[in-house]
């Protein structure tokens, strides 16, 4: 084939819409890059073989005679060795002549100001009612609400008034805000959203600007230095479990993914214990397996329950075992069940006899009575 023929048989996907576009090898961007395909087979000449929609920002451009210059077995398995020759000689260039990619710009760790906390600190109008309805303790909820910083959007910016919950790390440096939208029955009605990407889309960061990921709630380490921790999947549980458990110091991770290794590192010294959702034990697992020196445990009675139950679905009796435990049982009354659920794991256990332990050594005559009467550590709520 004709030098021509060449150029015309290896074209830029002619494909309409987000579909046929990939996620850029150069600058990270998704759906913005489309590759060189053969239009005698139909298949993509190769994965970084393409152009990148932002031209200015990314520039990342790799022609296929570029492509098959660096890639001669390629090539070889596309064309007779002859008539492709004329079509490499009629468009190489030399690799000091080629048009460069923009460099990616540097990430930028950006932190947000307190001020917007602080003006966005208001009850929003779904989330905050069902938990007053579920807690009935007006104190416990109003306490909670001051110390996560509980925010809501404003009506000019949604359609539905979203909570905020707010990212705030143990320097009182604020991360990111989440996001959510409930309904009245206390489950999620839109997928979330986050205050750094509303701010990207406003044009108010840069779109290299990054956040610091760390535990929702985990401002409060430094306010309640004598609490034991315990870390939940969802900002609702963190919030829910702290007004019902509020001797504990609750932290989320604000998803499946957000526990890793590296936030642990704030946790060192204190006591902690890990509530994954049902079905999430493993997984959570591995991801803490090389994390040495923090004192951690993982609570597994959940994983008698349906798959991604958590710890508020069992408190307000929403899922049932999936088996009838004889410690569980289905024999006791509803309020005993709810809390059992705790009360029957072994981390829980262990913990509560650790604590009586070290009440005995600081205060002997508890151990006195304690052997006198054969007491035994009783703890029903976490640890």
């Amino acid at each position: 084939m004709n030098s021509n023929n060449s150029e015309i048989r290896f074209i830029l996907d002619p494909s309409r819409g987000s579909s046929c576009k990939t996620t850029c090898p150069h600058c990270g961007g998704r759906k913005c890059f489309k590759l060189y395909i053969d239009t005698e087979t139909g298949e993509p000449l190769g994965e970084e073989c393409g152009r990148c929609d932002h031209e200015q920002s990314c520039g990342y451009h790799y022609k296929p005679h570029e492509f098959f210059q660096d890639h001669p077995d390629v090539k070889q398995k596309l064309c007779h060795k002859d008539s492709f020759s004329s079509f490499m000689s009629s468009n190489s260039r030399p690799m000091s002549e080629r048009v460069k990619p923009n460099p990616k710009p540097a990430e930028k760790v950006v932190y947000f100001e307190m001020w917007m906390v602080l003006v966005r600190h208001n009850p929003d109008q779904s989330f905050m009612p069902w938990l007053r309805s579920k807690v009935q303790d007006d104190d416990k909820v109003n306490q909670a609400f001051e110390d996560y910083w509980l925010g809501a959007t404003n009506s000019k910016t949604f359609s539905q008034q979203a909570i905020i919950f707010w990212y705030i790390d143990c320097e009182n440096r604020v991360c990111d805000g989440k996001l959510m939208w409930y309904g009245e029955d206390g489950h999620r009605t839109i997928d979330p959203n986050w205050v750094s990407s509303q701010m990207r889309k406003a044009k108010r960061i840069s779109d290299n600007s990054v956040t610091k990921k760390c535990f929702f709630g985990e401002h409060l380490l430094n306010r309640y230095p004598d609490k034991p921790v315990a870390i939940v999947e969802s900002e609702k549980s963190a919030v829910f479990c702290s007004c019902v458990y509020p001797q504990y110091l609750w932290l989320a991770t604000g998803g499946c993914s957000g526990l890793k290794a590296e936030k642990m590192e704030v946790l060192r010294g204190r006591r902690v214990v890990i509530f994954p959702d049902s079905g999430k034990l493993d997984d959570w697992r591995k991801k803490l397996q090389d994390v040495k020196g923090i004192d951690f445990r993982f609570f597994e009675a959940l994983e008698a329950y349906p798959i991604n139950s958590d710890l508020v679905d069992v408190k307000l009796g929403e899922v049932q075992p999936l088996s009838s435990d004889p410690v569980i049982g289905s024999t006791q009354s509803d309020d005993v069940q709810k809390d059992d659920v705790i009360a029957a794991d072994p981390t829980c256990q262990s913990l509560a006899a650790e604590k009586f332990a070290e009440m005995c050594q600081d205060y002997p005559a508890i151990g006195y009575l304690s052997d006198l009467f054969g007491l035994e550590p009783l703890d029903y709520c976490p640890f």
